[in-house]
């Protein structure tokens, strides 16, 4: 069953501790670790912990209850977890998602039973500073989205689209099926296999384009090769364009501002 920690909630087994904890208004985490939870972790893209009243609540039967702003964790006594939020003005609460402990493995580490289990910080060490990197580029590609979104509303321009939409003149441009454009400015280079590292990027003619890992410029018209390391895509931007520096701290070995 689960125990009050401070302002947090805690259930010990077997050397293991599954900790629920206020993180940011409006929000929780949870975290399972082997004998101590890791207070330095960088979870939650590094929200501070919200400052507000946090209700804790635990009772005799082994129920339990943390309550931080509008977001409510229940707990049964055999670790079943609950999360709901709740209404802005009417007060009714909705199930976000429910965590129940996997009985295959040994301490209380919780699996997934409902629509939950898919945090950054769920898939391991080595993918959560990725996704990390990824959810703050795209916070900081938010004005240049909005523009794209805005532009499709007025006029019906499709934020992703083929090359040959905005380079209809280039004949190579309309025979590329495996690249799009993101908006006027940003050319993507998905990668579709696993394993591939490296891939051929084409460039479309009457621009200059810059790689937006490495900083590198190549003249358009011409197909170059470009690293796909796991932590990225290639990507290229339109040398000039504003857009271009929201892309600074993806390169090798540098982490995202």
């Amino acid at each position: 069953m689960c125990q009050q920690a401070e302002r947090a909630l805690e259930r010990r087994a077997q050397g293991e501790i599954l900790r629920v904890e206020p993180w940011g208004p409006h929000a929780v985490r949870v975290r399972a670790a082997a004998d101590t939870v890791d207070d330095e972790a960088n979870w939650a893209l590094d929200l501070p912990p919200v400052e507000g009243a946090v209700t804790v609540l635990v009772r005799d039967d082994g129920t339990a209850r943390l309550v931080n702003g509008r977001i409510t964790v229940e707990a049964d006594p055999d670790g079943r977890l609950r999360f709901l939020r709740s209404g802005e003005t009417d007060g009714l609460r909705e199930l976000l998602a429910e965590k129940r402990p996997h009985h295959g493995c040994p301490g209380p580490r919780a699996h997934t039973s409902r629509g939950d289990g898919t945090e950054v910080w769920s898939y391991g060490e080595q993918a959560y500073p990725i996704l990390r990197d990824h959810l703050l580029l795209r916070e900081r590609l938010r004005p240049y989205l909005n523009e794209l979104a805005e532009t499709a509303h007025r006029t019906g321009a499709p934020p992703m689209r083929p090359l040959f939409f905005d380079f209809p003149g280039d004949e190579t441009a309309w025979d590329v099926d495996d690249q799009y454009m993101l908006g006027p400015d940003v050319l993507v280079a998905p990668i579709t296999e696993a394993g591939v590292r490296e891939r051929t990027v084409y460039l479309p003619s009457g621009s200059r384009w810059c790689d937006a890992a490495t900083g590198t410029e190549h003249e358009g018209g011409a197909s170059v090769s470009a690293a796909a390391p796991l932590e990225r895509v290639p990507v290229l931007v339109r040398a000039g364009a504003r857009v271009r520096g929201e892309f600074d701290g993806l390169g090798p070995g540098t982490r995202a501002r």
